[in-house]
């Protein structure tokens, strides 16, 4: 093995490092959108000569395995031609699952009607509620809870995540 700074090894582990969220969500956005899905989520782990991408997708009509095959196989391609230095990686495709939080107004509206719970600052206090969402727009959603409705500035909304009902 060569030494110095144009070491083949320290060529890879530094490529991998530079591999940033930010650069691989650039790479990869259009092919995903091509599938007609869209990126929620982007994890790299590990890096070095064995990074790990775990790349998170979703639809509005839910994602099934067929599309996180699609999506895998061509960004699979993606990644050997830009990187080919990149000898073993690890990706991971799949939806985002249920137990995620709910982060923008598409993913309020694509889950109306479900119940959510939803922490949120009111008066500079916490607080939660857990009903029907209703209704959602970029200032507010719309929950029921009992007999009242309620609504919650999408600017106040700690974190929202949609309850299973079993």
């Amino acid at each position: 093995m060569k030494s110095g700074f144009f070491n083949p090894l320290f060529f890879l582990v530094w490529m991998a490092g530079n591999l940033d969220r930010e650069t691989l969500k650039q790479m990869i956005e259009p092919v995903i959108r091509e599938e007609n899905c869209e990126l929620v989520e982007i994890r790299i782990k590990g890096g070095g000569s064995k990074p790990s991408f775990q790349i998170f997708i979703d639809r509005d009509t839910g994602v099934s395995i067929d599309d996180c095959t699609r999506v895998t196989k061509q960004l699979t391609e993606l990644l050997d031609t830009e990187f080919p230095e990149i000898q073993q990686y690890r990706l991971e495709v799949s939806s985002p699952g249920t137990d995620r939080p709910l982060k923008d107004v598409r993913d309020f509206r694509k889950n109306i009607g479900r119940s959510v719970n939803v922490y949120f600052f009111e008066n500079e206090h916490e607080r939660s509620v857990e009903g029907k969402l209703c209704g959602a727009d970029q200032d507010k959603i719309i929950i029921e809870y009992g007999q009242q409705m309620i609504e919650v500035p999408v600017s106040s909304i700690r974190i929202a995540r949609i309850q299973m009902q079993w």
